[in-house]
C-alpha cells in the first residue's frame, strides 16, 4: 500500500515537473520574439537577366537608400519598435535563398550596419529563369520563426521580368496575400514591355499595396528610396500605384 502511494506520488510529481518544464520552454519562445512595427523582406532578382553590373547597382542602391536620412525618419514615424528586415535572392525554380539574417533596425547604428552588409552581400545565383511565383512562396515562409512579431508583414519584390504563363504568379500572390502578407513591387523596365501592368495585376496585393517603376538599373536607387519610404511609414489606406 505504501509502495503504491509512493509510485502514485512520483508519477504525479513527474507529470507536474514535465508540465512546468514545458511551460518554461513555451514562455521562453514567446519572450524570444521581438516586437517590431514592420517585418519586411526585400526580394531581389538575381536571375540570368541581371548581369554583374546590374546586381551591383541594385545592392548599392539598397545600401544608399537605407543610409538616406529620410529612410531613418520613416522608420521613426512607423512606430516606436523599429522594423525587422532581411533579403531574399531569387531566380528560377529551386533558386531562392535567404541571403542574410534578419536585422532589427531601431537606431542609426543598426541601420548603418544593415546598409554596410547590403553593400557587400554575396550573390547566390548567376543564372536561371525569373519566376516571381517561386520568390513569393519562398519569401512568405521566411516570416515563420524569424524571432520577430509584427502586425504588418510586407514582401518587397523587385525585378526586371517574371511574366509566367498559366497564371502561376497570380495564384502564388493570392495565397500569400490570403495569409495576411502585403506584396509590393518595383518593376525595372529594361527588358519587358508593360512590366508595371503585370506587377499591378499579378504581383502586388493586400491592403495598401502598390507598384513603382525604375526606368533601368541606373534609376534603381532613386526608385527604391521612394518605395522604402512608402512601405516603412504608416500604412496607406487608398491607392495602389503611386506615381
Amino acid at each position: 500500500m505504501l509502495c503504491s502511494s509512493m509510485n502514485h506520488f512520483l508519477r504525479r510529481s513527474l507529470v507536474c515537473l514535465g508540465i512546468f518544464l514545458l511551460s518554461l520552454i513555451l514562455n521562453s519562445r514567446v519572450q524570444a520574439d521581438t516586437l517590431v512595427d514592420l517585418e519586411l523582406i526585400l526580394a531581389v532578382d538575381v536571375s540570368g537577366s541581371v548581369d554583374k553590373k546590374e546586381y551591383a547597382l541594385q545592392m548599392g542602391g539598397f545600401a544608399a537608400a537605407f543610409r538616406d536620412p529620410d529612410i531613418y525618419d520613416a522608420i521613426e514615424r512607423g512606430g516606436p519598435n523599429g522594423i525587422a528586415v532581411t533579403v531574399v535572392q531569387w531566380a528560377g525554380r529551386g533558386e531562392q535563398a535567404a541571403a542574410m539574417n534578419w536585422f532589427h533596425l531601431h537606431d542609426r547604428a543598426s541601420v548603418e550596419k544593415f546598409a554596410a552588409q547590403l553593400q557587400r552581400l554575396r550573390r547566390h545565383y548567376w543564372g536561371g529563369d525569373t519566376l516571381i511565383s517561386q520568390a513569393l512562396k519562398f519569401s512568405a515562409r521566411e516570416f515563420t520563426g524569424n524571432g520577430f512579431t509584427a502586425s504588418r508583414l510586407v514582401i518587397d519584390v523587385s525585378g526586371d521580368g517574371g511574366v509566367e504563363g498559366l497564371g502561376l504568379t497570380l495564384k502564388a500572390r493570392n495565397v500569400v496575400v490570403k495569409s495576411g502578407i502585403v506584396v509590393n513591387g518595383l518593376a525595372i523596365e529594361t527588358d519587358v514591355m508593360d512590366l508595371r501592368e503585370f506587377f499591378r495585376d499579378n504581383v502586388i496585393g493586400g491592403l495598401g499595396s502598390f507598384v513603382m517603376t525604375a526606368a533601368d538599373y541606373g534609376d534603381f536607387h532613386t526608385a527604391i528610396r521612394r518605395k522604402l519610404i512608402e512601405e516603412i511609414a504608416p500604412m496607406r489606406v487608398s491607392g495602389v500605384t503611386p506615381s
